[in-house]
């Protein structure tokens, strides 16, 4: 998605790093790291790295930008990786399984039934979207105010 664009774009390998608790006399960047830090950090502080990214730096302190640190937490990148990456959810209805525990893991993220059967339904799609549908995204997309009656073209 666009946001793991934007984190690989403006802080490449080699220019983080996090803290292994387990280590902490360690700052190396490890590749294994980025599954641990990265979607954690575009899901609760994409705002920090936004700032981050368009801060105005001096040319002697540009080494600064090669020295960025982003906290880690598998926990929660594993949830965002799980809720937000639909070939991840959706891998696992594709490949069977176990469906109570998927339905377990879906609640553990906050995933009703409804909603992932809407996701298993839009992702698996046959055919053209309804005309409602269209209409219902044109009206989120635009931000067109649900209280507004329709214009009248008569």
């Amino acid at each position: 998605n666009w946001r793991d664009a934007f984190f690989g774009d403006h802080f490449p390998n080699n220019s983080w790093f996090t803290v292994d608790l387990d280590n902490e006399n360690e700052f190396e960047y490890h590749p294994e790291e980025e599954f641990i830090t990265i979607p954690y950090q575009l899901t609760r502080h994409f705002d920090r790295m936004v700032a981050l990214a368009s801060a105005k730096v001096s040319p002697e302190l540009s080494w600064l930008k090669m020295q960025t640190y982003f906290e880690k937490n598998e926990e929660l990148s594993s949830e965002a990786e799980r809720k937000y990456k639909w070939e991840e959810m959706t891998a696992e209805f594709e490949v069977g399984g176990d469906e109570q525990q998927m339905l377990v893991d879906c609640e553990d993220i906050n995933l009703g039934f409804s909603k992932v059967a809407h996701m298993i339904a839009e992702v698996h799609q046959t055919g053209p979207n309804k005309l409602e549908e269209m209409a219902l995204k044109a009206v989120l997309l635009h931000h067109i105010s649900s209280d507004l009656p329709p214009p009248d073209y008569l």
